[in-house]
């Protein structure tokens, strides 16, 4: 065993709160500079976990869930296509599953994938070279496999593209997964940002509007026009931010908005956009 080691922080959050009566807050200077730290987090404890000589420090997909038995850490090692699952608990790697890159069980290579660990029989991978989602266990043994990209569609094509700020969320067996744009537009009403994968049905469908901000001027980089997202503490919503909108969205499982927040800076009142 190496004596390379990943560290990672636990830590709690204290005091949160917040909300709004009102679609229709003001975005004058005067109200971002009322800017109060409602959100405390404390250090609670550190974790070493120890690695092999076949990880490397980058990791794309990397992500905590919450099982049965305990929290574990999981991540894919593109070095060697395999799947590390650690025990947050006891601080030990729990197992390590090797993905084929061919054959029945191939998933291909892994160094541009993401995953969600929900059970040891239950690891979703999706492959972004190929756009295929796939169904595994802890043996890497493929239960399905479906592609969530369809190439032959001519127009707009959502890009699902999760990232470590954008993880693939599962809420009420379904699973929410952010999408890139394929080009730049004029008008962006009306276009969906985020994929939804019924796992009991395997029906794909799109949910969450761009903001009308997308539509007033040219942002950059394509990363600014994929939103975060992640699961709401309720656990029962969707908590969504878009990178040059100063809102954060509390959506429902339908991509229904059932609440908006002004996310204030204490640094900076709004992001400007750039020129084509």
């Amino acid at each position: 065993m190496s004596l390379k080691y990943i560290t990672a922080s636990v830590v709690l959050s204290l005091v949160f709160s917040c909300g709004t009566d009102s679609f229709e807050l003001s975005m004058s200077n005067e109200n971002w500079k009322e800017f109060n730290e409602n959100v405390i987090l404390l250090e609670d404890k550190v974790i070493q976990l120890p690695l092999d000589d076949k990880t490397g420090f980058w990791h794309y997909s990397m992500a905590v869930d919450q099982a049965s038995d305990g929290d574990k850490l999981s991540f894919l090692n593109p070095l060697n296509n395999s799947l590390y699952v650690y025990d947050l608990d006891n601080s030990v790697l729990k197992s390590k599953t090797p993905f084929d890159k061919e054959g029945p069980n191939g998933t291909g290579s892994l160094n541009l994938a993401y995953h969600k660990f929900i059970s040891p029989d239950s690891i979703l991978v999706f492959n972004m070279w190929q756009g295929v989602l796939y169904l595994n266990n802890i043996e890497g043994e493929v239960s399905w496999k479906l592609p969530l990209i369809d190439r032959k569609i001519e127009g707009i094509i959502p890009n699902p593209e999760p990232s470590l700020s954008a993880p693939m969320i599962l809420m009420n067996n379904k699973l929410y997964i952010t999408c890139s744009i394929d080009r730049y537009e004029e008008n962006y009403a009306g276009r969906k940002s985020v994929m939804t994968f019924d796992m009991s049905t395997k029906v794909i469908d799109y949910i969450i509007d761009y903001p009308a901000i997308y539509s007033q001027a040219y942002w950059g980089s394509v990363f600014k026009y994929v939103p975060s997202i992640d699961l709401g503490l309720d656990r029962n919503s969707l908590v969504v931010n878009f990178p040059v909108d100063p809102w954060i969205q509390k959506i429902d499982d339908e991509g229904e908005v059932l609440s908006i927040h002004y996310e204030v800076s204490s640094h900076i009142d709004k992001i400007d956009p750039l020129d084509p």
